[in-house]
This record gives C-alpha cells, structure tokens and sequence, in this order.
C-alpha cells in the first residue's frame, strides 16, 4: 500500500509541476470525424500547415483513414485512437522538396530562455500508404511565430529544433523523438515534419520506385512540448484516468465498488445520487488529495458520484458491476 501511495503521489506531482503546451497532443478530439484523405483540419485544434497531410481515428467508418485499419494496420501509440499522417520525402523525379506538414497554436507562447523539453512518436507506414516506398530521416519540430498552410508551407531551410538522423524504418512499433532546446523567441505555433530538402534528407529506396511517384509517408502521434523533464518522459504512460485537465479523477469506471478519488486540490466531500435523485451515501472528508470509496454494499447499477475539493466541483456517473 505504501508504494502504491508513492506511485499516486509522484502522479499528482507530474499533474501539478507538468504541463503539456500542445493542444490535444494525441489527436483524439475532433471537429468532424475523417472520411477521407487531406482532412488535418478536422482534427480539433490542429491544422494543414504545408500540402496534404492525413488525419485518422477510430471514428472514421472509412477504410482509408481508420484506426487501426487503414492503408495499413496501424495501432495507436499507447492504445491512441488517432494519428496524422505526411509524406516526409517524395521522389525528386517527381516533385523536389514535396513535404506535407501539420501544426497548431500553443496553448501559450514560450517563453525566451527558458528551457523547453520535446518530444512526438513516429511510425513508418511502409508499404500501406500508396506512395510510401522509401524510407527516410529528418523528420522533426520547429516552433514558429506564425501560421502556415497548404497555400503557403514553411521553408525548407535544413533547420529543426528537434528532428531525427536516423532513418524510419520500424512498420509496428512507435519511435519516440525526443530532446529540449532553450527559446530563442516567443513562438506561438509548433510544427512537425521534415525541414530539410532533398539534399539533405537521407533516404533508403525499396523495391518498386517508379517515375511517376512513392515516397517515405510517416505516421506522428502524441507531441509535447513541456518545462518539465520529467513530464516529458512520462506523460503518455500515465493513466488515462490521470491525464486529463480535470483536477478530480474517478477511476475505476465501470467498478465493483471498489474507487479511487485523486484531486490536485485537497478534498472536502464526496455526495452519491441513485437513478432517482435520491442521495445514497454522502461523507466530509478532511484535507485529502486521495480518497478510496468502497461502495461494495451498493446494488449494481448507475448511479451519480458528487466530489467537491477546495477549487472544483465534479460530477460523473459511475456505473457499478458485480
């Protein structure tokens, strides 16, 4: 029981101390389920910042833009139900310099000198995408201070904060890319994909490149951009029931009444509602941030769970199992 308690309060600490500046940094949330390909913009919050780059999620009834059956079989880093997709290197024959690159503003604009800690998780989509049949480096992050699009994609000028030499090539698991840098500028926007040209881009040709097309095509997942080192090594293995904005979280959920209570804030009460409207527990706590309820005598079913803490009020329906 000790450890467990050590290991919840390390979690709270990485809430409390760790903030990611991304904007939902895995993709999840969308304006509009994709149908189809080039649709960046329906991820919430992110945007096409050069050419077509894809977005794919779970939502999707589309074979091409699915999680995880899409051009390939892809799972989502971490159990994520969504990813982007860009072409990193095109053939040269074809199109020099084409790259597809994604962004979005950051929840607030970094801050110069300080030292910032980064990070994305990169997957080779190998021969799933129609024109991915190279492999290829230098796929990376760059801050700016100003938007870009399809129209008007940022320059190729062999510059990243943070990027990769190593040349993609695993089609199951997820590369994480990681590394800090200190902020030289104010900058609102970060980007991903690769801001080196064609001279500068190492590549491996498979079998199969013809004229007419096929390049390296990459799927990203899970970026961050945080003060905290910490944070930055850990933030994707925390529980989802943790990492969330929410300062309460209530998990297990579905429960066999067995429930732990987390706040960042310290406790003050704790309130259940059944079907009906009717209060069936209620409880003063004192000065908490962890709080297990046993509701073990309950009968299964839905019920309405109130927690209070000195700076929130939180409501969510737990659905007890026996």
């Amino acid at each position: 029981m000790k450890k467990i308690l050590i290991v919840i309060c390390l979690l709270i600490g990485i809430l409390v101390n760790g903030q990611n500046l991304v904007p939902n940094p895995r993709f999840e949330d969308t304006v509009f389920c994709p149908w189809g390909l080039d649709q960046m913009n329906y991820c919430l919050h992110w945007n096409n910042f050069g050419m077509s780059p894809d977005y794919y999620n779970s939502c999707s009834d589309s074979g091409a833009v699915n999680v995880p059956y899409s051009w390939t079989y892809q799972i989502g880093h971490n159990a994520s139900k969504a990813y982007a997709g860009l072409l990193i290197y095109y053939n040269p024959l074809a199109i020099p310099n084409y790259r597809e690159f994604i962004g979005t503003q950051l929840i607030q604009p970094l801050q110069i000198g300080q030292l910032y800690y980064l990070s994305f998780y990169v997957n080779n989509a190998a021969y799933g995408h129609p024109y991915e049949i190279v492999e290829a480096n230098k796929i990376g992050m760059k801050f700016t201070t100003v938007p870009f699009d399809s129209c008007c994609p940022p320059p190729l000028n062999n510059f990243a904060h943070l990027y990769t030499d190593s040349i993609i090539r695993d089609t199951t698991n997820w590369l994480k890319i990681s590394g800090s840098f200190i902020a030289d500028s104010a900058y609102s926007y970060v980007m991903i994909g690769n801001f080196f040209d064609d001279n500068h881009t190492d590549t491996i040709i498979l079998p199969g490149m013809y004229f007419g097309g096929n390049g390296a095509y990459e799927f990203v997942s899970d970026i961050c951009v945080t003060t905290d080192s910490i944070y930055n090594e850990t933030w994707t293995n925390i529980p989802k029931e943790l990492n969330k904005e929410n300062q309460i979280s209530i998990f297990p959920n579905p429960s066999n009444g067995e429930i732990n209570i987390i706040s960042v804030s310290p406790i003050e009460w704790i309130e259940i509602l059944n079907s009906l409207g009717q209060i069936v527990y209620s409880t003063e706590i004192l000065n908490t941030l962890q709080y297990k309820l046993s509701l073990t005598n309950m009968k299964a079913g839905l019920y309405f769970l109130k927690t209070k803490s000195r700076t929130s009020l939180s409501g969510s329906k737990i659905n007890l199992i026996k």
